[in-house]
This record gives structure tokens, sequence and C-alpha cells, in this order.
């Protein structure tokens, strides 16, 4: 069996990710996701969920990745796991609340229990708590209860 080559060798680097996810929402008036998760499997289907509904969704490994693409792409919505390596959940919360352009975003924490202390710093940030096990139905009920809190899931037209 053949597989044919990567158009671009550097595609799966954040930046050439983000270049090429600009150029997508600039063509299209669409919501954008970002799923963060260092289990394949999982990041998978959490990525499967919202396409579903036409989202165009990013997914990738570890949060230091991110911080390209939030710069170059405007997620109405990001998914994290808890168990990040690297900056980890807690950081990269914390970056998110404490930026002037990115603490808007709403994020979901995929988590084994939301009462456990790290899932519960991040849940302090404004995250809000999504079951591992449960994940499909939490998620969506996140999802519809943000809609008609806020209007952000209304598609917005790129800055760029």
């Amino acid at each position: 069996m053949m597989f044919s080559r990567p158009r671009n060798p550097r595609e799966n680097e954040p930046d050439a990710l983000a270049a090429s996810a600009t150029s997508d929402l600039n063509r299209v008036e669409a919501r954008s996701a970002l799923v963060i998760d260092t289990g394949d499997s999982l990041r998978r289907s959490v990525i499967g969920h919202p396409k579903e509904e036409g989202w165009i969704v990013h997914g990738i490994k570890r949060a230091e990745q991110a911080l390209p693409l939030l710069r170059n792409v405007p997620y109405q919505l990001i998914v994290i796991d808890s168990d990040l390596p690297g900056i980890g959940s807690i950081s990269f919360a914390q970056l998110l609340h404490n930026s002037k352009q990115w603490h808007t975003i709403p994020l979901v924490l995929i988590t084994d229990s939301p009462g456990w202390s790290s899932a519960t710093e991040v849940i302090e940030f404004g995250a809000y708590p999504v079951r591992k096990s449960t994940w499909a139905d939490d998620l969506t009920s996140v999802l519809v209860s943000l809609e008609r809190s806020r209007s952000i899931f209304r598609p917005k037209r790129s800055r760029f």
C-alpha cells in the first residue's frame, strides 16, 4: 500500500497548522475549536464531536503547541485534558484567564474527577468540567449551555 506524502513537510507543526487554519477560516464563516489532549484516541473522538455540528476543529497533543495557533486562529472554544504534560492544564488555564485576547474563550476541562485538586484549580479559572467517562454527553450539555448564555457560537468574521 502506498501513502501519499504531505504537501508541506512542516504541516504538522503548530505554525503551519495556524497558517492553514487562518486560511480556512478566512474562506468560510465557521465556529472553531481547539482540542488539547495527549491521548490520540480521546483527542480524535473529541475532535469528531463538534465536527459533526459543522465546526472547524484542530487537535494537538501539548498546550505549548496552542500558543502559535491562538495568535492566529479566532477559536470560540478550547477543550483540554486535565493531565497535560509541559505547561499543564493549570498553567494553561491561568495563561488564558490572564490574557487580554484569550480570556473570553470558553475552556472545557476533561477530567477523571472534577473534585480532584488540579481540576478544581482549573475550574476556578472558569473552565467547564467534563468527565472522561461521559465526555460526549457532558460536552454536548456544556455547548448547549454556552450557546444559550452567550452568542459566541455564532459565526464571526476573522480579523484577518
